[in-house]
């Protein structure tokens, strides 16, 4: 909490997204960032709150006698992306599968799930995978009759899942 008096300046900075609550008996203040101008008023001991949008400094210009700066916080929410690679070959009649975690962060856990024909054939759960981290396995001898096989990969991070279909072909 800071007190300003009329005509004072306060310089915050911003990261992305940011709230700052002001309050008093009667007053206004006119919040500058680079880009957006904001006003603020409050009446009979209430406040009032101002969300701010820009990354940078912001400048809160007391136009009362005294202001009162309840709380000002600011935070971003840029998530990391999940960006797998699968692929499906085959090598003297076996089925391989490889998968590359082109994430620029750590995934909790890759689950690979291989079907042939509507049928789980091979199913396989990594943890703490890095990123650039090639995970392969030679996961079975192809017959003939066989006609639909599939890979679903799914990448989790935090709460944050990608599932990718890979069909052969």
């Amino acid at each position: 909490m800071m007190i300003l008096r009329e005509n004072e300046n306060l310089e915050l900075e911003s990261i992305g997204r940011g709230i700052l609550v002001m309050g008093g008996r009667n007053g206004s203040a006119r919040i500058l960032t680079e880009r957006n101008n904001y006003f603020s008023s409050y009446y009979n001991y209430e406040s009032d709150e101002v969300e701010i949008h820009d990354d940078g400094k912001v400048n809160v210009i007391s136009e009362s006698e005294y202001i009162a700066i309840i709380f000002y916080g600011t935070f971003s929410t840029k998530s990391p992306e999940i960006r797998l690679n699968p692929q499906l070959s085959t090598k003297d009649g076996n089925l391989l599968v490889y998968v590359k975690n082109e994430s620029e962060v750590p995934l909790d856990k890759v689950i690979m799930n291989l079907t042939v024909n509507g049928i789980t054939k091979f199913f396989k759960v990594y943890s703490s995978v890095s990123p650039n981290q090639e995970l392969s396995e030679k996961v079975m001898q192809l017959t003939n009759g066989v006609t639909n096989v599939n890979l679903r990969v799914v990448g989790i991070k935090s709460g944050m899942r990608v599932v990718i279909d890979r069909p052969l072909g």
